[in-house]
């Protein structure tokens, strides 16, 4: 059922904010909605409702964190428990260490864990980590992928910018153009390797290079834009080079963690890595992020080289609901569910492209019908198989946003409310409210087809 669609409330909010709110949003990946940012007033379970009273089935959860859906009880109820014993007292409490207890006992590759409270912090606590340990400088990231809002984060190739191209492009310490936004210092790409995703060839001849200055290598086990997943045995040989030239691999799982698998990616592939970094899906909607790894490189922190601190660290709130959602994620086949779930709107997605012969392309770990990890994304493009985030976007033209845009004001005129970047499915999502995503993404992909 096609909806007609009432936003004008949204917008007066938008208009308003923008008088005291800096853009009137606090992130800009609110920005790219359609019709424009949408202010949202409640939601429960897999609905979400605007303050226009439009209520959508949603694939967005919190851009990953609603893991067991919105408003959970048990999660709920363990955040107003402590809420009424007090939010934070600058001093430890007993939730914490039940919590990493949890964390280590669920990461494969985790002896020790600690607390912070965005992934932005937590990527950069690890990159500390990693120097302080080696005694080496360099990071090897990768184009498009996203580890967090911090100075070296946004130096890339790929990201959409007004910034600025860094001279050094092409030289030995950046084999590739390499881009930043205005009001991050030139000079952090001194310390600062970005290669493409997928080429290992690159890793390689970088390395070999430079190996006595790189500290560590990091790396999101899905890839960049959502999902451009690493071809086979990329990711092994990444972690043989890091071995065999004293230097550490950093898996990013901000995004991954305790959402694929109880164990993160590192458990569902196979990975294992030095240090790992997580937040979003380990709380269930609540501030909270962590750092764990093997226990000579979290000495660090225990030995105090390196210093770890934060009003917020550990907070009995994050702590209260963290503790909530491990509890349940961890009971025997929970994951199954959210694996029929992400099989079911995997093959629906993939039917409606092809039905449509529109031209999209299903991607992400969701795509993959051997291991449907929960998490997955459509581009709008001409190609069939997506290399990495550089070959995505030189083959970008307007029309592939208009599609792109199309599909999402479709989807929300049907009740589903999806952005560009991700999708993810949730334990609350239930066998219908997938048939009804299939159902509107087949009849929004016979309108994109016509454009």
């Amino acid at each position: 059922m096609v909806n007609n669609l009432n936003f004008d409330r949204s917008l007066e909010i938008l208009n308003e904010a923008k008088k005291s709110l800096a853009g009137g949003v606090n992130s800009k990946i609110r920005e790219p909605h359609a019709p424009h940012p949408l202010f949202m007033e409640k939601a429960k379970g897999s609905h979400i409702w605007d303050v226009d009273g439009n209520e959508f089935i949603d694939t967005l959860m919190g851009f990953g964190p609603i893991i067991l859906g919105y408003c959970d009880p048990k999660v709920n109820s363990a955040v107003q428990e402590q809420l009424n014993k007090g939010s934070i007292f600058g001093m430890s409490n007993e939730l914490e260490h039940k919590v990493t207890e949890k964390i280590v006992k669920a990461i494969p590759s985790s002896d020790l864990a600690f607390a912070s409270n965005t992934g932005s912090e937590a990527t950069q606590m690890a990159i500390r980590m990693a120097r302080a340990y080696t005694g080496k400088e360099k990071i090897i990231k990768f184009e498009g992928v996203w580890h967090g809002w911090l100075d070296w984060c946004l130096v890339d190739t790929t990201y959409e910018t007004t910034g600025f191209w860094y001279p050094h492009g092409g030289s030995q310490i950046a084999p590739i153009m390499t881009f930043g936004e205005p009001g991050i210092p030139k000079n952090v790409i001194d310390n600062l390797i970005v290669l493409p995703w997928n080429d290992i060839v690159s890793v390689e001849k970088t390395v070999e290079r430079f190996s006595s200055e790189i500290a560590a290598i990091i790396i999101e086990p899905i890839g960049p834009a959502g999902g451009i997943m690493p071809y086979d045995g990329y990711i092994d040989s990444i972690r043989k080079i890091t071995k065999e030239n004293d230097m550490l691999m950093i898996l990013d799982e901000v995004k991954t963690g305790f959402r694929l698998a109880f164990g993160g990616a590192q458990e569902l592939y196979g990975i294992d890595p030095d240090i790992s970094t997580f937040a979003k899906a380990i709380a269930n909607g609540f501030p909270m992020a962590a750092v764990t790894g093997k226990k000579k490189y979290m000495d660090i922190i225990s030995q105090g080289i390196t210093g770890h601190a934060g009003t917020f660290n550990g907070n009995p709130i994050s702590m209260a609901a963290s503790l909530a959602t491990l509890t349940e994620l961890e009971r025997p086949n929970k994951y199954d569910y959210l694996y029929k779930l992400t099989k079911k709107l995997s093959r629906g997605l993939k039917d409606g492209i092809s039905d449509s012969q529109a031209r999209a392309l299903l991607v992400g770990p969701g795509s993959n019908e051997n291991k449907p990890g929960p998490i997955l994304d459509i581009y709008f493009t001409d190609l069939e198989t997506v290399k990495d985030q550089r070959e995505l976007k030189a083959s970008k033209k307007e029309i592939h946003k208009k599609m792109a845009n199309t599909f999402k004001l479709e989807m929300l005129k049907r009740g589903i409310h999806v952005i560009e970047h991700v999708w993810f499915v949730s334990f609350s999502h239930t066998d219908d409210d997938i048939d009804k995503i299939i159902e509107a993404a087949s009849e929004s992909m016979k309108i994109v087809s016509k454009i």
